[in-house]
């Protein structure tokens, strides 16, 4: 009888701990896409300053895997875009259970607040890392990045939120 109690006891104990141990795993396998598209966007960055332009994923040098257990990024479903003046790469998710990950870098002139409470134009290569606010797999939806010079920080897509917190990713 004390058997059965303790094991009723553990049986409990672990359905309150299972929803919260799935959720943690679930953040660590998104947490592969944003050190992924993190680390791209700040190897975009760093070459555009160094070659004057941005580079395919391959070209970059990363040491990075294009595809792995849950996303793709370049290849066999993620997509890529690359201009002289923006880069988009859009993660694609083998998960319905992940959310969707997109990264973008653009060279434009933007409207930057000045401590005094005035604005000026200033050229930057602004970044933007989309999260998907719901799970699926799938494509994700490119970032709003055009590098045209038009004054606009990229964005991401309404179903989407910049999840990168730099002072560079826009106001």
């Amino acid at each position: 009888m004390e058997l059965l109690v303790v094991v009723v006891i553990i049986g409990i104990l672990a359905a309150i701990a299972l929803p919260s141990f799935l959720a943690q795993i679930t953040k660590s396998k998104q947490a592969e896409a944003k050190m992924t598209l993190n680390a791209w966007i700040k190897a975009q960055q760093l070459y555009r300053y160094e070659y004057g332009h941005f580079f395919p994923f391959f070209e970059l040098g990363l040491g990075l895997p294009n595809d792995t257990k849950h996303f793709n990024y370049v290849g066999s479903g993620g997509a890529e875009e690359v201009s002289e003046n923006f880069a988009r790469l859009m993660a694609y998710s083998k998960d319905i259970t992940l959310k969707r990950y997109a990264a973008g870098v653009e060279r434009d002139m933007l409207v930057v607040p000045l401590p005094n409470g005035l604005q000026d134009y200033r050229i930057h290569d602004a970044p933007v890392l989309c999260e998907s606010h719901t799970a699926g797999s799938g494509l994700a939806a490119a970032p709003l990045v055009n590098g045209d010079r038009d004054g606009q920080w990229p964005a991401c897509p309404s179903d989407y939120t910049n999840i990168l917190t730099s002072a560079t990713s826009g106001p």
